[in-house]
C-alpha cells in the first residue's frame, strides 16, 4: 500500500510540475520572441526490499527537464524602426548581469543614454560584444537585412547574432534571456534574416496547450482519487485495529 501511495505521489507531483509549464506557456502567448515548453518524463525504477513481498520493483513517475520548442514564430509588423524579429536560427546578444544573455525579442528602444536595450533595459550587443549606441536626436537608423545598424553621419554597427550547437542547454534566466555555459557560435551573415519594423510572435500555440492542460487536469484527479481511495482504506484498518481488544 505504501508502495502505491507513493507511486501516485510521483505521479501527482510530475502533473503539478506539468500543470506550471502549461500555464506558464499560456501567460506568454503573447510575449514576443517566448519559446513554448514541455516537461520530460522518465520512469525511475526503485528496487523494493530484500524479502519484500511480492518482490517486484515499484515504478515512479520522474520529470527530469524541460524542453524548448526553438521554432520560430510567426512575424507581425509594427512600423517601429527599433523593432527588428530574427528569421531563421540564433539568438540576439545582450548584457545580463555580469556576463551576456541571449534572447530572441526584437522589440529594442533607446534608454536614455541612448543605449539600444532590450524592454527590461538590458544594452543589446553589436558584433564585438559591446553595447549598441545611437543618436537619441538622431534614432531612426536603417537595418539590413543582415543586422547593420546605419545612421546617416555616424558608423555603422553590427547587430551580434549568434547561436550553439546544443540551444536545449540554455538556461533561463527570467525577461525572456536565456544564459550559456556554452560557447556561443557568431552566425554568418548569409544565414541572418532581419526584418526591421517587425517582431517574431510567441510560437506557444494556445488550443494545443488548452487540450493537454485538459488532459492533464483529468489525469490528476485520477491519481489523487487513488490517494484518497488508500486513505480511506488506511483510516478504516486502523479504526477496526484500535476496536480489538
Amino acid at each position: 500500500m505504501e508502495n502505491g501511495f507513493s507511486v501516485s505521489l510521483s505521479n501527482l507531483t510530475s502533473l503539478r510540475r506539468q500543470m506550471d509549464v502549461i500555464a506558464n506557456n499560456l501567460a506568454n502567448m503573447n510575449t514576443g520572441g517566448f519559446k513554448a515548453e514541455q516537461v520530460l518524463f522518465e520512469e525511475y525504477v526503485a528496487p523494493v526490499a530484500q524479502g519484500a513481498k511480492p518482490a517486484k520493483n515499484v515504478s515512479f513517475v520522474l520529470d527530469y527537464g524541460v524542453k524548448r520548442n526553438f521554432a520560430p514564430g510567426n512575424i507581425s509588423p509594427t512600423g517601429n524602426a527599433l523593432h527588428v524579429a530574427l528569421g531563421g536560427k540564433g539568438f540576439f546578444a545582450v548584457e545580463y548581469k555580469d556576463g551576456i544573455g541571449y534572447t530572441r525579442a526584437g522589440n529594442f528602444t533607446l534608454n536614455n543614454e541612448g543605449d539600444l536595450v532590450t524592454q527590461a533595459g538590458f544594452r543589446v550587443l553589436d558584433e564585438d560584444f559591446q553595447p549598441i549606441t545611437l543618436d537619441p536626436e538622431n534614432a531612426m537608423p536603417d537595418i539590413s537585412t543582415n543586422g547593420a545598424i546605419s545612421i546617416e553621419g555616424d558608423e555603422p554597427k553590427q547587430l551580434a547574432i549568434v547561436d550553439f550547437a546544443n540551444p536545449q542547454a540554455l538556461k533561463k534566466a527570467g525577461a525572456n534571456v536565456y544564459t550559456s555555459e556554452e560557447d556561443a557560435t557568431p552566425v554568418e551573415q548569409k544565414d541572418i534574416i532581419i526584418q526591421q519594423g517587425y517582431l517574431e510572435d510567441s510560437n506557444v500555440e494556445p488550443i494545443l496547450e488548452i487540450t493537454r492542460m485538459i488532459d492533464v487536469m483529468r489525469r490528476y484527479q485520477s491519481a489523487k482519487g487513488l490517494i484518497d481511495t488508500g486513505d480511506d482504506l488506511t483510516t478504516k484498518v486502523i479504526d477496526q485495529l484500535s476496536q480489538i481488544r
